[in-house]
């Protein structure tokens, strides 16, 4: 709130002649106490009102009231040009209305009978503390206009009317920027709710893809325990194989051995034929029937002993296809082994994955459970934002 000065140049007045002086300030309408931006300003519900020199004698106010029967005060300057007093039209009557007041003061200065403190403010001061301000006076006061000035200059004054008018006005605008400000919100919770549906429904999704994930890991966990005792059923075989083979290796170590005695009793054989025949040889006619036998049992020794040398080589190759099958098996046993601990390194991930899916999915039902409640809470504040404003219309 500011007092200011009044910048007419009121120097040729200091003879205290009567000055009379009114501005056209003439009043809006409604409609029109809104500036193009929206602010309210108190000059656009200021009204007129004279302008008289202090010297003015109280018969020369008398006469203005009078003749503008619309005129609720007259604003009074010094020589300066300061506001000096303000006369309102039904105190300043009531106090001439006495009996002998007319012989008292009718040649007298008006300033007498006048406020000589009225309430002088900028234009451009708040409208809201000016109300507050003008509704705290007391008494008669209540009642008196305020004046209004502009850089100094006299723009004119607010009557109790043009007040209510202000204030009324003030309410309406309060009132449409709550409306907007509801409507706004509103808009705001209905992106929210949007914005809700949409996270219930993936939320949905999320769901429908952690029971896929579950379904689908437990299968794969299944199908992994079936590869596992698939290739354990192989490594027990393998180590069955090569204790087999094993086995055979030894019977093959026995055939061996009797092929190397076969062939020593052959090598004796032969000896013994040898010799045979060497004495049917001394015996002569009488042991050549003797001889004849001596030789064919020389010829089955050496048959007998090839056989055996032929039975050796084939069973020293069936040895060492046993050795390199016995070898094969057990690479084929170790590489098992080595299959079956992926196959459980790949069990104990898809552990991991069923538990995570079986997470995701109890966190994607606690979601949707809170985006429904947010999604029924952002409806109810949306039904009492829209209450709110219907009230306002």
């Amino acid at each position: 709130m500011t007092t200011t000065m009044i910048s007419r140049n009121m120097a040729e007045s200091s003879t205290v002649e009567p000055v009379l002086e009114t501005r056209p300030i003439m009043l809006q309408s409604p409609s029109m106490h809104k500036s193009k931006t929206g602010i309210i300003r108190l000059r656009d519900f200021a009204r007129s009102a004279p302008v008289v020199h202090e010297g003015s004698l109280c018969k020369d106010l008398l006469e203005m009231f009078q003749e503008q029967g619309d005129c609720e005060c007259i604003v009074m300057v010094s020589n300066s040009g300061n506001i000096s007093g303000l006369a309102m039209r039904n105190r300043f009557s009531y106090k001439l209305a006495h009996r002998y007041s007319v012989a008292l003061f009718y040649n007298k200065p008006a300033l007498g009978l006048s406020d000589t403190a009225p309430i002088i403010v900028d234009t451009d001061s708040d409208p809201r503390e000016i109300i507050d301000l003008a509704m705290s006076r007391q008494g008669d006061s209540l009642y008196d206009c305020i004046v209004l000035v502009s850089n100094g200059r006299y723009e004119g004054v607010l009557a109790v009317s043009d007040l209510l008018r202000l204030s009324k006005e003030l309410q309406l605008q309060a009132m449409e920027a709550q409306k907007e400000t509801l409507l706004s919100a509103k808009e705001r919770i209905n992106g929210i709710d949007e914005a809700v549906e949409s996270v219930r429904d993936s939320v949905q999704l999320g769901d429908t893809l952690s029971m896929r994930m579950v379904d689908l890991t437990l299968q794969g966990k299944t199908e992994l325990n079936s590869i596992k005792e698939s290739f354990q059923s192989i490594e027990n075989s393998s180590i069955r194989q090569a204790e087999r083979m094993k086995e055979l290796e030894r019977e093959t170590d026995s055939i061996s051995a009797v092929s190397k005695l076969i062939k020593e009793l052959a090598e004796q054989c032969n000896i013994l034929a040898i010799n045979a025949s060497i004495e049917a040889a001394r015996a002569g006619q009488y042991g050549r029937g003797f001889s004849v036998v001596a030789g064919e049992i020389m010829n089955l020794a050496d048959q007998t002993k090839k056989s055996a040398i032929e039975i050796t080589a084939i069973t020293n190759n069936i040895v060492q296809s046993i050795v390199k099958a016995v070898e094969l098996v057990e690479a084929g046993r170790r590489q098992t082994a080595s299959s079956v601990n992926s196959v459980e390194a790949a069990d104990v991930v898809f552990q991991e994955m069923f538990k995570s899916a079986a997470d995701n999915r109890t966190s994607s039902q606690t979601i949707g459970e809170l985006a429904e409640k947010a999604h029924e809470l952002s409806a109810q504040v949306s039904q009492e934002m829209e209450r709110l404003r219907q009230t306002y219309s």
